[in-house]
């Protein structure tokens, strides 16, 4: 066991751990020691720290903050991580101005970080703003954990009537909820992009419901305000491709990184040539280098309309009946 005297404050924290910078014994540099938050973390809590430590010594990219070792001490496990001189992304915008430039710029390397990730075979599942470090100097961005990311591009959960979900829920696409029967990939990604470009140009979140029923039912069901609704000033073709990101559907969202970076450099080419952003079609250079089959259901629009609505009856109502019925048909040959 390793005798190690954390410092007194952290330099950050995210929803789970907290970072500290520090010079370990037999170190020649710095480092960034990640403590889980909990004083007697759960099973979850444990799983979460390894996961976190195995899929970064897994790969080799400069997205990803490398973990370097993971040590038990008199407090508990204690991943050492390379340092990196960056603060939260969440923090940085809190002090920033929205500005046209600024906020392409930040999205471009998002989603370059996010194609790094896909690329190497990371379902992240967690891609949220507290988790992305930023230097203010240079714009150079890294995750700083991947404690939920799977080393699958396609995955299906199964439906929990408990929804133990680990992690803040204002992220998950719908798909990711269990609760309607779609498999969760990378668009999935996607879906929590389209969040995190929503905060940075909204500084709120897309819904801000403190019941985790709610938020969850938001997610599948209910449409985020348009964030040129909420900021008059973010040209509408930006707002599109946010809306577009968050669609319900994974089929609706863009299907590959190209096709997000295509739009945005449009974007920021247009505003450079002209300062404003004419409208354009979303997805034109959009593909998929992935195989995959449609999830959508067709002609089913009454039905799943009630279904909705129903689900969103049950807080108050606490009881809804649904009688599903169906047509047998018998084909023979002739």
């Amino acid at each position: 066991m390793l005798q190690l005297e954390l410092p007194k404050s952290p330099k950050f924290e995210t929803f789970s751990c907290k970072y500290f910078e520090m010079q370990p014994q037999g170190y020649n540099s710095k480092i960034l020691a990640q403590v889980l938050k909990e004083t007697e973390p759960s099973l979850d809590d444990m799983v979460y720290l390894k996961n976190d430590f195995e899929v970064n010594q897994s790969i080799n990219t400069e997205y990803s903050m490398k973990a370097l070792d993971m040590v038990l001490t008199q407090s508990g496990f204690v991943v050492f991580k390379e340092y990196f001189d960056g603060i939260p992304l969440v923090n940085y915008i809190s002090n920033k101005e929205f500005t046209v430039p600024l906020f392409l710029q930040l999205a471009i390397r998002l989603t370059q970080l996010l194609k790094e990730l896909h690329q190497r075979r990371i379902l992240v599942k967690e891609f949220i703003i507290e988790d992305i470090l930023i230097s203010p100097e240079t714009l150079e961005m890294k995750m700083c954990t991947l404690g939920s990311a799977s080393r699958v591009l396609r995955e299906r959960p199964e439906f929990n009537s408990e929804f133990n979900y680990y992690g803040p829920l204002w992220h998950i696409a719908p798909e990711q909820t269990g609760r309607v029967g779609r498999t969760v990939d990378y668009r999935s990604d996607y879906y929590a992009l389209g969040v995190i470009l929503y905060q940075v140009l909204c500084w709120r979140k897309p819904f801000n419901y403190t019941d985790y029923l709610e938020l969850i039912h938001a997610h599948i069901a209910k449409r985020p305000i348009e964030p040129r609704q909420v900021r008059p000033n973010i040209p509408q073709i930006i707002s599109d491709i946010v809306m577009k990101l968050m669609a319900k559907n994974s089929e609706d969202r863009y299907q590959g990184e190209e096709g997000i970076l295509a739009d945005l450099e449009l974007c920021m080419r247009k505003w450079q040539q002209h300062g404003n952003i004419e409208a354009f079609t979303l997805g034109e250079k959009d593909c998929s280098s992935l195989f995959s089959f449609s999830e959508k259901l067709y002609g089913r629009n009454k039905e799943l309309d009630q279904l909705l609505k129903a689900w969103g009856n049950i807080n108050s109502t606490h009881l809804e009946l649904f009688l599903v019925s169906d047509i047998r048909v018998l084909a023979k040959p002739d």
